[in-house]
């Protein structure tokens, strides 16, 4: 019997929200510059901790080889994955690596809801159409 990591993420995934019922995912790349490797980390926070439950490794020449075209190309992925294996629509909290158009393009157009944190001095475009700087809004607004 060959061994499939998404099923094992899914069965720990259920397990988690079986006992922390939570919608919310935490998403974080990191970056091992030293060995050329980046980590996709999903995770759910528990008690003000973070309880991964999916993982993917991105080396350099996964990209050079074409295996993706791009980082991005490989956060889409494993977003796709991560949606794959969770029993429900989750709310992604990233941090401001994440606030770039595609992946705010890609999640609204599965229907999921996020959080990600911006810099003070970055523009939004309001409801009503007036453009802000996050730094100029009001706490929680």
């Amino acid at each position: 019997m060959k061994f499939n990591t998404l099923d094992c993420f899914k069965a720990f995934a259920k397990l988690i929200v079986s006992k922390v019922k939570t919608r919310y995912v935490i998403v974080d790349f990191t970056s091992l510059k030293a060995y050329d490797v980046s980590i996709f980390i999903a995770s759910f926070p528990l008690k003000g901790r973070s309880c991964p439950f999916y993982a993917r490794v991105l080396r350099k020449s996964d990209i050079d080889s074409i295996k993706y075209k791009s980082q991005n190309d490989f956060i889409f992925k494993c977003m796709e994955e991560i949606l794959g294996i969770l029993p429900f629509k989750p709310i992604i909290i990233a941090d401001r690596g994440f606030c770039f158009y595609e992946f705010l393009r890609f999640v609204c157009k599965k229907g999921v809801g996020f959080v990600i944190r911006l810099k003070k001095d970055k523009l939004i475009r309001l409801k009503d159409g007036r453009e802000v700087k996050v730094g100029g809004l009001k706490k929680g607004k």
